[in-house]
């Protein structure tokens, strides 16, 4: 009997690294304004995000291997981030996972017994390397772009090439490949994780950039700065609950038609709405995004489940989440790149604001300290900023309603 695992404090462990995996880009996207304002780094805020999602991407295929992904956002991430921030330290955010992941790390080591087995799987190391390569030369790539042509960024063009090409060859030739490229072969596989990987940067996008907006522009502290985002966390359970009757009465093509088409107006709200806007207009906007980023992302990993063999589930589900991640990394960095070169030819019209008004501009407690009769001025400039990003979205979005209509829904037997 000593000798069995007990599954109930196991469970526990699991839940709590979830947990944890889970609250943490929305705990930090919430306190973000608050952290860049106090280290006076605006303009590479969304550095901070990059590597976080980059590590989270590359790892990824890795875990894959081994299981499917599990778990979403629990609602109270973005309140929670908020109230670390106003009531105790932004540091606070970092430090929370510490105690969790001791007490995970203990329940598993002494509760877990794992029976021994051998196996003939092995790691595909030569692909799990230059995929490492690939996505991290990617991400410095597009934080590159906003210094122009230079031969750094020639140097990374190179380097990505040349990773893509051996991480292609190595994976047709591996045993147990980290990505078996059949997977490609359906272009319905292919295009919704397409969809994925875009939909993701457009969820990130929403997230990260408006607490800024409420904390720059309508000066609400950092708690009722997470309340804005909260809707789209709650409306997300119900899209992702509510999707299995959508596929059955419209399929995965008019499904995603439809959610898009969502986003669509409530993008176009984000980038129309003038720069006094009320609070709950931001909520509202938030329920219909969270409807659906839930529908869309729940049904693309289980349609990527569905279209592979049973034996490649995992793998696939892996293959989805790595797309996720990847757009995340990609598109918080191109509205990094566009976030800033808006805000610096704003600036440039200004000349008696600078750079350091920026930084306390979108913390609503150094914003006192600024002259009033620059406050107006600067909540401008900001809003050109975080209207830039919400067209890039806009963007995306119509890219992925076109590569929606670029595939025939298989007919799968049931």
């Amino acid at each position: 009997m000593q000798n069995r695992s007990n599954t109930k404090i196991v469970t526990i462990a699991i839940f709590l690294t979830t947990f944890m995996t889970a609250i943490e880009g929305t705990i930090v996207s919430t306190a973000m304004p608050t952290i860049v304002s106090d280290l006076n780094g605006l303009e590479i805020m969304n550095w901070v995000v990059s590597t976080f999602l980059l590590m989270t991407a590359v790892s990824t295929p890795i875990y894959g291997k081994l299981a499917d992904s599990i778990g979403r956002k629990p609602v109270i991430a973005p309140l929670l981030g908020g109230f670390i921030v106003q009531h105790l330290s932004w540091h606070w955010i970092f430090y929370i996972n510490v105690p969790l992941g001791i007490i995970a790390f203990l329940l598993v080591v002494f509760f877990l017994k794992e029976r021994k087995t051998s196996s003939n799987s092995t790691l595909d190391l030569k692909g799990t390397t230059c995929l490492v390569i690939f996505l991290l030369a990617l991400m410095v790539f597009l934080q590159e772009l906003e210094n122009g042509l230079t031969i750094v960024l020639l140097g990374l063009v190179v380097i990505i090439i040349v990773s893509a090409i051996i991480f292609f060859k190595a994976e047709k030739r591996a045993k147990d490949p980290i990505m078996p490229l059949d997977m490609l072969s359906s272009k319905e596989f292919t295009m919704i994780n397409l969809i994925t990987l875009l939909i993701s940067g457009v969820v990130i996008g929403f997230e990260f950039y408006i607490p800024t907006w409420m904390q720059g522009i309508n000066a609400t502290s950092a708690s009722i700065a997470g309340f804005a985002v909260t809707p789209s966390s709650l409306m997300w359970i119900v899209g992702s609950f509510l999707i299995g009757g959508m596929l059955g009465r419209w399929g995965i093509k008019k499904t995603y038609d439809y959610m898009l088409l969502i986003l669509i107006v409530a993008d176009l709200a984000l980038i129309l709405v003038p720069i006094y806007t009320s609070f709950w207009i931001f909520c509202l906007i938030a329920a219909f995004n969270g409807t659906a980023f839930g529908a869309i992302t729940t049904a693309s990993q289980v349609r990527s489940q569905v279209l592979v063999g049973h034996d490649k589930i995992g793998v696939a589900t892996s293959f989805n989440t790595l797309m996720k991640y990847l757009g995340q990394t990609m598109m918080v960095s191109i509205y990094g790149i566009t976030f800033n070169v808006v805000v610096a030819k704003q600036l440039s019209h200004h000349p008696n604001l600078t750079q350091k008004m920026m930084n306390d501009i979108v913390s609503a407690d150094k914003a006192k300290h600024l002259a009033a009769n620059l406050i107006p001025s600067l909540r401008q400039v900001l809003l050109s900023g975080l209207k830039s990003v919400y067209v890039v979205s806009l963007i995306v979005i119509v890219l992925s309603l076109i590569l929606n209509q670029l595939y025939k829904q298989k007919k799968i037997a049931k």
